[in-house]
């Protein structure tokens, strides 16, 4: 398994081609509005659309305070999720949207 940490720096991002097993995220959200996390099954970022492509799931990240009170989320998938092309995602500011939020967030994902 491994354990990617980031700071987001781009609205999508591929995390891994080729099937992919997701095990757990956490995500921390210094912004004062919810944000989503987009999981697609896709084999490179190109292939995903924001705004258009619909994702495979969405994960609500609470809202924030401030920077030092931030909202998180921690998903643990005891069944975890299968990605056949690979594993693209994106946090946005709607479910299905293609707008990223106004302050980086702070990522940890575990996956094989």
């Amino acid at each position: 398994a491994r354990m990617v940490k980031m700071e987001l720096d781009t609205i999508k991002r591929l995390q891994k081609s080729g099937f992919t097993l997701l095990s757990n995220v956490h995500i921390t959200n210094p912004n004062t509005v919810a944000l989503f996390m987009q999981l697609h099954d896709a084999a490179a970022a190109a292939d995903v659309n924001l705004g258009t492509t619909t994702p495979n799931y969405v994960l609500v990240v609470p809202a924030g305070v401030s920077a030092t009170d931030v909202g998180a989320l921690d998903k643990d998938f005891i069944h975890r999720l299968k990605f056949d092309l690979g594993l693209v995602w994106a946090i946005t500011t709607t479910n299905t949207g293609s707008t990223g939020p106004t302050s980086n967030c702070g990522v940890s994902i575990s996956y094989s």
